[in-house]
């Protein structure tokens, strides 16, 4: 069996790459000698194909729904010109990919959907405003200059944050943090071309907008009822509740952080769970097994064997219920090895399965676990195996060994208390709750002759070297010559005949040469005894390591809980040991490196939104109320993960990076009109319930655009898809709650900061006022 990887370079096409290889593939019939037959194994372009395939369909549902939301609540004529602002500003992003190094590919096509709903935020507010003007009696041109320049800085500023929000995800590393590197290139340029549109050509079109235009359709009467109605809700139920909360700030500010806080405490309290990397099926299921390093080729051949076994019954349990078609298409079977790029080991041996992907049956059918469990049941225990696996749902970063969810290397010189620790540590894994198997890669090692000269061979000119030749000559071979045959090189090999090598009694008479040309017995010269030697040694960074892994029972197991409980157990093992150490390595060290990027870029992140909000409102306090929205936007991203029953994961945190920067959107328009009203004389209370209700229509439609965009990749229940759901869930639960917090405690946020500067200015009179009086009695005694 011949393995040929076929890899892109550049930036070709992955699926073209794969296209070509599937037709020579079916061209190659009759093409070699009876015997050679091709075949494609592990083609990744399905699965990519299906993903770009669901990703494009929620794109185009995105933008479906986005249009139906704006036309329901805005004008028609309005709603068409703030709509125009989506491929305007799609085309400018697709126009600017090249110029950034963004191809079209997952993520990029991932980045329009985050986007599709935030793009027409800066549109529908400008829009909103302008059309508020026109019913205050302004003319359509004049409502058209003014309408926009009233909310050009907070409108502009709320670009720059949402734009500096997904810079983050720049700087993370990994295989996810790979792919993140890809939206803030596609989002920036949609965004700021989305800016341009919505100040310069949009108000040109809206100055041609008249406020008396009604249509007599269907569709324009039902819009026309929906706007009342929105209208009737602001005045008869939200007015009253936001008077009602203001009203009981104190009262209403302590609700919502007492929501915070149970968040929080159930977050920490590892119900919600925790995953590095969300589980994802793939179309591939393999069983490892690794036999005592003294096993036999034959023996394990045997095994191999026995697996392959039970591969025919599970072909006839699970089918494609449309096509009758096994799910198991193509099965990779290797003995001497357990990875085509590793090192061959007569006790290692795999079986491999590939399945028909979810995205190619007729109907999507059991999960791999299902599948997985089944065949464990019918192979039953190898109590024989220092090792025996079957793993599925499994992200290989590395191609030159199998990857697995929980993995630490044990560090320090080769002993057999080094290899005892490991054992003692991988029993202490199996033990924990959630574990399904944990399992310590040790090398046993296997007999070996070892030479030991005698002061005698130092007499005769004979070295460990020239021993070591002759016996490797006398059982390997040496190469007499070479034979050229058509194009290729035959070795001739002169050794001793093959029952003398199968032999151990032929070491016992062999004879060595001297340096004067005479033979005499090995036995003279050296002693030979049998030792055991590990076969080969791991190392990684100069460090010779065992590896220990272990597996989780389901996907919902906190991986990094498990990490932390173990280590208490671990340091008490090697703390009589300082030549031995441990460390985490695959997904729970790429769980904690992201987690501490992720702390940075948070606070990086907070102090460049604080800096950039302070800009427009001049103001070292308005920027925090504002900042108020970020932590309780996480609170809804977190709801969100409880609702649809998702783990967070890591891609659940570059959702959060990017929800911050969309969130304080709304709060910053809210907040800029509260401190118009009051540079022009109206009262703080009357200006934040006034803005609540003239804000209340673009917070909403803002918010209901965002979240609709992503309600098809949310809902989604495609396998291509589940990898991004998350990310999509932060941001879309996460605006939706923020709005809540936008229209209800911003305002008692405001009001309360409004009473502790009244409260402190009172302290401040009544702590000068004995100072003052003395001062005024000295001036009255002076006159």
């Amino acid at each position: 069996m011949v393995f040929i990887e076929v890899l892109r370079s550049g930036n070709e096409s992955a699926i073209d790459v794969a296209k070509t290889v599937n037709e020579y593939v079916k061209s190659s019939k009759g093409r070699y000698p009876q015997g050679i037959n091709l075949y494609t194994f592990e083609d990744e372009s399905v699965p990519l194909r299906g993903r770009l395939n669901a990703l494009t369909s929620s794109l185009l549902q995105g933008m479906v729904l986005v249009l139906v939301i704006l036309g329901m609540f805005l004008r028609p004529q309005l709603a068409f010109w703030v709509v125009l602002g989506i491929p305007i500003s799609f085309a400018g992003g697709v126009f600017m990919m090249p110029w950034l190094g963004v191809t079209g590919n997952i993520m990029s096509l991932f980045g329009f959907i985050i986007v599709v709903g935030v793009v027409v935020d800066d549109a529908i507010v400008t829009g909103e405003n302008v059309f508020l003007k026109m019913k205050e009696g302004m003319s359509p041109l004049d409502a058209a200059i003014e309408g926009t320049r009233e909310v050009a800085t907070p409108v502009t500023f709320g670009v720059l944050t949402t734009i500096v929000a997904f810079v983050p995800l720049m700087f993370f590393e990994g295989r996810w943090g790979t792919f993140a590197k890809q939206i803030p290139p596609v989002v920036a340029p949609v965004l700021l071309f989305s800016l341009l549109e919505s100040k310069l050509i949009l108000p040109s079109h809206l100055k041609h907008l008249r406020l008396n235009e009604v249509g007599t359709s269907l569709f324009s009467r039902f819009q026309d009822r929906v706007s009342v109605s929105l209208e009737t809700f602001v005045d008869k139920v939200y007015r009253p509740s936001l008077r009602w909360t203001t009203a009981n700030r104190f009262s209403s500010m302590a609700l919502f952080f007492a929501m915070a806080l149970m968040m929080v405490g159930y977050f920490q309290s590892g119900r919600l769970g925790y995953v590095s990397v969300p589980a994802v099926d793939k179309p591939k299921i393999t069983a490892v097994l690794e036999l005592p390093d003294d096993t036999s080729f034959e023996v394990t051949r045997s095994y191999i064997d026995r697996i392959s076994a039970t591969v025919d019954q599970l072909k006839s349990e699970f089918k494609d219920k449309g096509t009758g078609e096994p799910l198991v298409v193509n099965v990779l079977r290797m003995i001497g090895t357990h990875h085509p790029r590793r090192p061959f080991n007569k006790s290692h041996g795999v079986v491999s399965l590939e399945l028909i992907p979810p995205s190619l049956r007729t109907v999507e059918g059991p999960r791999n676990s299902v599948i997985l469990e089944r065949w464990k049941e019918l192979i039953g225990p190898i109590p024989e195996a220092t090792s025996f696996r079957i793993f599925s749902e499994q992200e290989n970063d590395n191609r030159e060994r199998d990857s697995n969810p929980l993995e630490l290397e044990l560090r320090g010189p080769n002993s057999e208390h080094k290899n005892l620790i490991a054992r003692e540590i991988a029993n202490s894994l199996r033990a924990l709750d959630g574990i399904e198997e944990a399992w310590a890669r040790i090398n046993e090692g296997q007999d070996e002759l070892e030479f030991t000269l005698k002061p005698r061979a130092a007499e005769l000119g004979i070295t460990q070297q020239s021993l070591a030749t002759q016996v490797r000559q006398s059982f390997f071979g040496a190469e007499a010559q070479r034979i050229v045959r058509d194009r290729d090189e035959v070795r001739v090999m002169v050794r001793l005949p093959k029952r003398q090598r199968e032999s151990l009694h032929t070491l016992d008479t062999l004879k060595i040469a001297t340096t004067n040309g005479d033979e005499v017995p090995i036995s003279t010269i050296a002693d030979v005894s049998y030792v055991r030697n590990p076969t080969f040694v791991e190392r990684n960074h100069g460090a010779e390591v065992v590896r220990i892994n272990a597996t989780p029972e389901n996907d919902s197991v906190n991986l990094m809980q498990v990490a932390e409980a173990i280590r208490p157990r671990i340091d008490e093992l090697i703390v009589d040991h300082k030549e031995l150490s441990y460390l985490f390595t695959g997904f729970v060290a790429e769980a904690e490196e992201s987690r501490k990027r992720f702390i940075v870029g948070a606070i990086g992140l907070a102090f460049a939104l604080y800096t950039l909000l302070a800009i427009p409102f001049k103001s070292a306090l308005q920027p925090l109320y504002i900042l108020l929205a970020v932590p309780f936007g996480v609170i809804g991203a977190l709801l969100g993960h409880m609702i649809l029953g998702i783990t967070p994961s890591d891609l659940s945190l570059f959702g959060m990076l990017a929800m911050a920067g969309v969130v304080v959107n709304d709060s910053l328009v809210m907040v800029d009109f509260i401190n118009r009203q009051v540079r022009e004389g109206v009262s703080l209370d009357e200006a934040v319930h006034s803005a609540g209700c003239r804000r209340f229509r673009p917070i909403l439609l803002t918010s209901m655009t965002t979240f609709v965009g992503l309600m098809p990749l949310i809902f989604d229940n495609s396998v291509q898809a589940q990898f991004l759901i998350p990310m999509a869930v932060s941001l879309g639960f996460g605006v939706i709650f923020a709005t809540i917090v936008t229209l209800y405690l911003i305002p008692c946020v405001l009001l309360v900061a409004e009473d502790f500067k009244a409260i402190w200015s009172r302290l401040w009179n009544w702590y000068r006022l004995p100072w003052s009086s003395n001062r005024k009695s000295h001036k009255e005694i002076a006159n």
